[in-house]
């Protein structure tokens, strides 16, 4: 037995060389496979956005932070409709209304906070995701190639622009709130 498993290690120990030398790296990612992952970003993108604003609502008493959070929670419920309904025509497998592992850290943190820190945060956190999505969308708009996705797109990077706008201008009422 011990000299069964000697050989199977030795013949391994033997073949690693010629096994590394023969691997062949992955393909790049396809303009379909960019799609299926900008479409769920853009989904847990929305589920985490709208559970930070609705959260936003029970704990700040700022006007304008309020407002903000009103207003992500009405357009980011719309783009969750569009990408879940591209993501179920594209039959993108287990894409679910979930939020993103960074949206639960977020949230988890925001929870930490009460007045005005939790206003700032928040407000900081929007103008930062915000940023990041247009960068994200941006990015994807260069590699995919679907003439529905494009639309997509398109119609979600001014979007996405006018939310940063609103976001930093929320923030800078919010601070001459303090």
């Amino acid at each position: 037995m011990k000299s069964t498993i000697a050989t199977v290690l030795l013949g391994a120990a033997l073949a690693a060389p010629a096994l590394a030398q023969t691997r062949t790296l992955p393909p790049p990612p396809t303009a379909a496979d960019a799609e299926s992952a900008l479409i769920t970003y853009v989904v847990q993108d929305s589920v985490s956005e709208i559970a930070v604003c609705k959260l936003a609502l029970t704990v700040s008493k700022n006007a304008a932070v309020r407002s903000f959070a009103q207003t992500m929670i009405r357009e980011h419920s719309q783009i969750l409709d569009r990408a879940m309904a591209l993501g179920t025509k594209r039959a993108i497998p287990n894409l679910e209304a979930m939020p993103s592992d960074d949206g639960r850290v977020n949230y988890v943190h925001l929870t930490k906070y009460t007045g005005h820190p939790f206003d700032e945060n928040f407000m900081n956190q929007n103008v930062s995701d915000h940023l990041n999505d247009i960068e994200v969308l941006r990015h994807a708009s260069e590699i995919t190639t679907s003439p529905d996705v494009k639309t997509f797109e398109t119609a979600l990077l001014p979007q996405f622009e006018h939310h940063l706008q609103l976001a930093q201008h929320a923030e800078d009422l919010e601070s001459r709130e303090e």
